[in-house]
C-alpha cells in the first residue's frame, strides 16, 4: 500500500509538471511556419547528436512555441519580446537525438530574402525557398535566431 501511494504521488507531481505544457493554447497561431527535412550536412549543423528525423505534430509544436515563450519571458532569449515572436517565420526540424529523446530545432526568421541561383549558367535573385530549404544565417541579429527544444525534457537551449 506504501508502495502504491509513493507511485501515485510521484505520477501526480511529474504529471502536473507536464501539463503545464500540454494544456492547449487559446492563443491564435499567426505566423507562418514549416516542417523541414535537413540534408546530411544540415543535421550536423543542428546537432552533434542528430539520429534520425521525425516530424512533430500538432501538439507537439504547441508545447515547442510555450517554451519558447517560456524562454523569452525568463530572459533566456537576446533581443526577442513575447510580443515580437509573431513576426517571425519559423521552421521546424524534428529529430531524436543519440539516446532516443524527441528534439525540435527551431529556426526562425524576421523576413524572407533573397538569394543568388543559378540556371543554366544565368544567375538570378529569387525570394529563399524558406518552406521547402533550411535556411542558414550565420551572425543574423535580431533578425534570425534559433533555438533547440527537447520535448521529453520540456527544457530548452
Amino acid at each position: 500500500m506504501k508502495n502504491l501511494i509513493i507511485t501515485l504521488l510521484l505520477f501526480t507531481s511529474a504529471n502536473s509538471c507536464t501539463n503545464k505544457y500540454r494544456e492547449k493554447t487559446s492563443e491564435p497561431i499567426n505566423f507562418e511556419f514549416a516542417i523541414i527535412k535537413p540534408t546530411v550536412d544540415e543535421r550536423q549543423f543542428i546537432a552533434q547528436d542528430f539520429s534520425e528525423t521525425w516530424i512533430p505534430d500538432t501538439t507537439d509544436l504547441i508545447i515547442v512555441e510555450q517554451l519558447i515563450k517560456d524562454a523569452v519571458q525568463k530572459n533566456k532569449a537576446d533581443l526577442l519580446t513575447r510580443a515580437s515572436l509573431p513576426n517571425y517565420f519559423r521552421q521546424y526540424v524534428g529529430f531524436l537525438n543519440a539516446t532516443g529523446e524527441r528534439m525540435v530545432w527551431v529556426n526562425a526568421l524576421c523576413e524572407i530574402k533573397e538569394g543568388m541561383v543559378e540556371k543554366n549558367g544565368e544567375f538570378f535573385l529569387e525570394p529563399w525557398q524558406w518552406r521547402e530549404e533550411l535556411i542558414i544565417v550565420a551572425d543574423g541579429g535580431h533578425c534570425f535566431w534559433n533555438i533547440l527544444i527537447n520535448l521529453d525534457k520540456y527544457e530548452y537551449y
